[in-house]
């Protein structure tokens, strides 16, 4: 039979594992997030840099073609959302529907994922 000091210092070590791992399943949640920010920033910068280069490169330019037409560059605005959905609508109509509800439903969604999370 085991001495009463020598179960209680294996519990106390049992805890402290416990406790490190609860420590190791922060830090991975913690660079989930991490990473998740990363992709959603570099595919917004990604985005923009395309959008600039078309407008650099291809406005005001007859359209491209390569590959026996195969494959046509030509540059085009989309006033509106997808499929140009709101593009007969007045430029402030079009800034509160893309930009301004579009960004409170955003956070509405992050807060609720939040708000699952813990």
């Amino acid at each position: 039979m085991r001495p009463r000091r020598e179960l209680q210092s294996f519990r106390s070590a049992g805890e402290h594992l416990w406790e490190f791992r609860g420590r190791i399943q922060n830090v991975g949640n913690t660079l989930r997030w991490v990473a998740l920010a990363a992709a959603a920033l570099a595919t917004i910068g990604c985005d923009r840099a395309t959008k600039h280069a078309a407008t650099v490169l291809l406005s005001g330019e007859p359209s491209r073609s390569y590959f026996s037409d195969t494959v046509r560059l030509g540059y085009a605005e989309n006033t509106g959302g997808f499929l140009s959905l709101g593009a007969n609508l007045p430029r402030p109509a079009r800034t509160a529907i893309f930009t301004i509800a579009t960004g409170f439903a955003l956070l509405i969604l992050v807060a609720m994922a939040v708000r699952d999370w813990t």
